[in-house]
């Protein structure tokens, strides 16, 4: 059976429904328990109930994180756990900030992302939220500036890649709209 399922993998379904010891092996691999799956997609749920569960589930969940990380912050030194603080509370402001951008509401969401981006200098892509910003009030020499800050300071210590990248292609969108054609292409490269 097992010869049967590595050769044509569409047979696995077929093969748990003939045999539960594939059942047992499957869950345990993959820790997905049909059984309980088969018993609730079986029983008649009323969405709005659904909804209330899903709902109190997701409450339930964010506040033991939030107990979690409040419990780990406990037993850090206290630089490190303001620095975590700080860290968290740059999320939450670049989150406002965010919403200000989508808004249109630039100067507002450039406030936002300069006070995330005080609380927590170490974030990539708060730089780009502020370059972002600038590009679009059109003050390109002060967006690819604001991308070179970013891009210095994250090749200061270790850094994320992905994060790097597309502050440099903020960077290039920058340069690409002040008509430094040449220069934008370099920096996509």
């Amino acid at each position: 059976m097992y010869d049967m399922v590595a050769a044509n993998p569409n047979m696995l379904m077929q093969v748990m429904q003939t045999d539960a010891r594939w059942k047992t092996v499957f869950g345990e691999l993959t820790g997905i328990d049909l059984e309980a799956m088969a018993a609730n997609r079986t029983a008649p749920a009323d969405e709005a109930d659904s909804a209330k569960t899903d709902m109190a589930r997701k409450v339930k969940e964010a506040a033991q994180a939030e107990k979690l990380r409040k419990e780990k912050e406990a037993e850090m030194p206290s630089e490190e756990r303001t620095k975590v603080e700080n860290k968290y509370k740059a999320e939450q402001i670049k989150a406002l900030g965010n919403e200000l951008y989508k808004a249109k509401r630039l100067d507002e969401a450039l406030e936002k992302y300069t006070e995330a981006n005080e609380l927590n200098p170490d974030e990539t892509l708060i730089y780009g939220n502020i370059a972002a910003v600038l590009i679009e009030k059109k003050q390109y020499d002060d967006a690819i500036a604001k991308c070179d800050e970013g891009i210095d300071h994250a090749k200061a210590g270790s850094y994320d890649f992905a994060k790097l990248a597309k502050l440099m292609a903020r960077k290039a969108s920058a340069l690409e709209k002040k008509c430094s054609y040449d220069e934008a292409i370099e920096m996509y490269r």
